[in-house]
C-alpha cells in the first residue's frame, strides 16, 4: 500500500510538472493528451477527465505493464532452468546473430525465430492473466443460441484458448515448436492471444513484445540459469501461484512466509477497502435522499441516548437503519464480479456444461434506488435470499460478520453525530450515482458538508 501511495505521489508530481509546461500544440505523451482533453471538457458539468482519474489511469498503465512483463520474465527464467536444452539453443542463436559486447536490438528479433518462438511459448504456457479483464457488450449479442444482454460484463477465459487441445499439439507442455514450421521459421498462431483481441486488446501489446524480447535475450546473452544447489530440474514446480497475475511457485507448499503475508494483506485490504467504499456510498446516498437520512436519525434518537455511542445490540431495535445499510450494499454493488471461483466437478447450468475446474465469476445488476427494500408492511426488517453482496455458499466472504458489525457502527455513529448535505452550489439532483471503476465500483467524489447534530 505504501508503494502505491508513493507511485500516486510521483504521478501527481509529474502531472503538475506537465501542466506547468503544457502546450496544446506540442503533445508529448499520455499526460499531455489527457490534459488537452480535460481542457476541452472544462465547460461540462460532468466529466471523467479529472485529476483523480488521471492519476488512476496512469497508475493502471504503469502497474499493468510492469507486473505482467516482470512476471513473464520470471516464468521465462524458471522454464529455462527446467529445460536447459532449450536455454542452450536460444543462447546459440544469440551468439550467431548478436556480436559479443553488443546488446540485442529490436531489429534482431526477425533474425532469431527460435528465440521469438520460445518467448511466445513462455507467454502461452505461463498464461499469466487467465481471466483477462472484464468487458461489456455494447448491444444484445447471441452466442450459440444464448442471449447476452446489452451491458453485460463479460470475462473472456483466455486459458480456454491458450490451452485448447484443438489448436495446440501439446497444450499442457512447454513446446516452442508450437510457433515454428518444419523449416524452423516462426509462424503466427490465431489461438495465441495473451494480450486479448479486438478493439479492447491490451494497449501496451507492441511495447510489451519489444520489452520481452530485449530483456529475455539480454539476460540469456549474459547469464546461464540453473536450479540452486540441492534442487534438480525435476524438482522445479510449474504449478502457478495466484495473485493479480499467475505467478510461479517458490516451493511445493503454499504455507510459506510470502503467502502468510499475502493472505493477511488480502484480508486487511479486502476488509478496509470494502467497508470504507460502502460508507462513502452511504454518505453520498444520504446527501441525495435527505428524507431517508432524517428517518434514520429519528430512529437513532429513539434508541441511542445522547452522549452514548451505538452498540451492536442496538441493531435489532433499529429495523429502518438496518434496512438502509442493506440497501446501500445492494445498490452500490461494489464488487459486481465477485471473486473468481472454480467448479469442483462438471456442472450443468441451463443446459450448458461448465467443465470441472472452470473459473466462474457471478455477476449481478440492480435497479435504481427508491426506498429500502428489506422492510415488510409493518416496518420490520426482513431478509432477502437475493441479497448477497458477500457472495454465498462455502466460499462467501470470510469477513461478512465483521463487516456487518462495522458498517452498522460506523454508519450509525456518523449519522448520530452529523447531518450530511451537498456542498454549496450543488443540489441533491446534481449528485451523480454513476460509479467510477477501480478494483471496486467507487462513488463519484464530492465535497461533503457535515453539520454537527449536537
Amino acid at each position: 500500500m505504501q508503494n502505491i501511495q508513493e507511485l500516486k505521489s510521483f504521478i501527481s508530481q509529474c502531472s503538475m510538472n506537465r501542466r506547468l509546461e503544457f502546450d496544446a500544440n506540442d503533445i508529448t505523451g499520455y499526460i499531455d493528451a489527457y490534459l488537452l482533453k480535460q481542457e476541452q471538457e472544462s465547460t461540462k458539468d460532468q466529466t471523467y477527465f479529472n485529476e483523480e482519474n488521471l492519476v488512476s489511469s496512469v497508475l493502471d498503465l504503469f502497474i499493468a505493464g510492469t507486473e505482467t512483463s516482470s512476471t513473464t520474465i520470471r516464468w521465462g527464467i524458471l522454464l529455462m532452468m527446467k529445460y536447459p536444452e532449450i536455454q542452450k539453443r536460444v543462447q546459440e542463436e544469440i551468439k550467431t546473430h548478436i556480436k559479443p559486447g553488443q546488446l540485442p536490438t529490436v531489429e534482431d528479433r526477425r533474425k532469431m525465430p527460435y528465440t521469438d518462438a520460445v518467448i511466445h511459448e513462455i507467454q502461452r504456457f505461463g498464461n499469466i492473466v487467465p481471466l483477462n479483464l472484464s468487458h461489456s457488450t455494447p448491444s444484445d449479442v447471441y452466442l450459440r443460441g444464448f442471449l447476452i444482454p446489452k451491458g453485460t460484463e463479460v470475462i473472456p477465459f483466455l486459458t480456454s484458448v491458450l490451452y485448447d487441445k484443438t489448436q495446440w499439439k501439446t497444450p499442457n507442455d512447454f513446446n516452442p515448436n508450437h510457433f515454428l514450421d518444419e523449416n524452423g521459421k516462426f509462424v503466427r498462431h490465431d489461438a495465441f492471444m495473451p494480450f486479448s483481441v479486438g478493439r479492447r486488446a491490451c494497449a501496451g501489446e507492441g511495447l510489451a513484445k519489444m520489452e520481452l524480447f530485449l530483456f529475455f535475450t539480454g539476460l540469456l546473452q549474459a547469464f546461464t540459469f540453473y536450479p540452486p544447489p540441492g534442487v534438480s530440474r525435476e524438482d522445479l514446480s510449474l504449478k502457478p501461484a495466484i495473485g493479480f497475475t499467475l505467478e510461479l511457485t517458490k516451493a511445493e507448499t503454499y504455507f510459506n512466509e510470502e503467502n502468510l503475508l499475502s493472505s493477511v494483506l488480502d484480508l486487511f485490504a479486502g476488509g478496509t477497502e470494502g467497508t470504507s467504499t460502502t460508507i462513502r456510498w452511504g454518505i453520498l446516498l444520504m446527501m441525495k435522499y435527505l428524507e431517508i437520512q432524517k428517518k434514520v436519525q429519528d430512529e437513532i434518537k429513539t434508541y441511542v441516548k445522547p452522549g452514548q455511542l451505538p452498540r451492536v445490540e442496538d441493531r435489532k431495535k433499529m429495523p429502518y437503519t438496518d434496512a438502509v445499510i442493506h440497501e446501500i450494499q445492494r445498490f452500490c454493488n461494489i464488487v459486481p464480479l465477485n471473486v473468481s471461483h472454480s467448479t469442483a466437478t462438471d456442472e450443468y447450468l441451463r443446459g450448458y456444461l461448465i467443465p470441472k475446474f472452470s473459473m466462474t465469476r457471478p455477476n449481478g445488476k440492480h435497479p435504481m434506488i427508491s426506498i429500502p427494500i428489506t422492510l415488510d408492511e409493518n416496518g420490520k426488517f426482513v431478509k432477502h435470499n437475493t441479497f448477497m453482496p458477500f457472495s454465498a455458499g462455502r466460499r462467501a466472504c470470510a469477513g461478512e460478520s465483521l463487516a456487518k458489525l462495522e458498517l452498522f457502527l460506523f454508519f450509525t455513529g456518523l449519522l448520530q453525530a452529523f447531518t450530511f448535505y451537498p456542498p454549496p452550489g450543488v443540489s441533491r439532483e446534481d449528485l451523480n450515482l454513476k460509479p467510477g471503476v477501480g478494483f471496486l465500483l467507487l462513488p463519484t467524489p464530492y465535497m461533503t458538508c457535515a453539520k454537527p447534530n449536537y
